[in-house]
């Protein structure tokens, strides 16, 4: 319906309720619009009703709350991964190159020496004990970064 009037009521996390008059889109049939910056962190609802129509208000809620550090740059970086690659002696494949891995790997027992380690195959972890003490350090790395709030 064009030219009605049309309200959006937004409650916020607090339960106040503002509303707001919804501006029809001249260049769309039927299509309103309305500006909301909300102020508080939390669950907002919001419901738009058409006056003069018998028809329930439609209904909707969105979630205001701190953007997540990790996700602000999460872009693959070839470059540093590339730079890593080289400083540590690896090599960087792209998706379409991973094809090829099973090709390249060297069969057991015939990896290059490197500071005393061999590398190749990995084999098993040797000590249960190692196992256990690589779950608690994951699991505190975990728990760590719940209460720091990046996960």
């Amino acid at each position: 319906m064009n030219d009605a009037t049309v309200l959006a009521t937004v409650t916020n996390p607090l339960g106040n309720k503002e509303e707001i008059p919804m501006d029809w889109i001249l260049s769309e049939e039927g299509v309103y619009v309305c500006r909301y910056l909300p102020t508080d962190e939390g669950n907002y609802d919001i419901k738009v009703h058409v006056t003069g129509w018998d028809l329930p208000p439609a209904e909707s809620a969105f979630e205001v709350s701190e953007p997540y550090i990790e996700f602000s740059s999460a872009g693959l970086k070839e470059e540093v991964l590339r730079g890593m690659a080289r400083t540590t002696g690896g090599k960087y494949f792209t998706y379409a190159e991973a094809k090829d891995l099973p090709d390249l790997d060297e069969p057991p027992g015939q990896g290059r020496q490197r500071g005393g380690i061999q590398a190749g195959r990995p084999g098993n972890l040797g000590h249960p004990a190692l196992f256990t003490i690589l779950l608690l350090v994951l699991a505190a790395e975990w728990f760590v970064r719940r209460r720091s709030g990046l996960a």
